[in-house]
Order: C-alpha cells, then structure tokens, then sequence
C-alpha cells in the first residue's frame, strides 16, 4: 500500500504441503482476485501461480467461475 505497485503474485498457498484442497484454494483466490479487481481496477497484472499444471488447471477453472 502506497508503493504505487503495479502487479501482485499469489501463490495457492497451504495447497501443497499443507494439504487444503487445491480446488477449494484456487476457486477462494480466483473469486476474492475478481471481486478485489471489480472494486481496484488499478492493477496492470495478476499472477496466480500455481507449483504444476493441476495447480494452473484448478486457478484456471477457479476464475471460469468466479468470471463467466
């Protein structure tokens, strides 16, 4: 806040290691992502960056939803 940053990355985070299901994180991130985006428009690029492709498939299918 107040760094006039431009872009943000954000990782599946505890749906590797930690075991939260990676379908629930990527809908919960993609969902707040598109809500947050809808409300900030200020952002030039967001990166949601999955660990393999089954986390770049789930954040994938997360946003379909989250923005039809």
């Amino acid at each position: 806040a107040g760094e006039d940053c431009r872009s943000v990355a954000l990782p599946a985070i505890s749906a590797g290691i930690f075991g939260y299901p990676l379908g629930d994180a990527a809908r919960v991130i993609a969902a707040t992502v598109v809500a947050w985006v809808r409300e900030h428009p200020d952002l030039d690029q967001i990166h949601l960056v999955g660990f393999d492709p089954a986390a770049a498939a789930a954040f994938e299918s997360g946003l379909a939803a989250a923005a039809p």
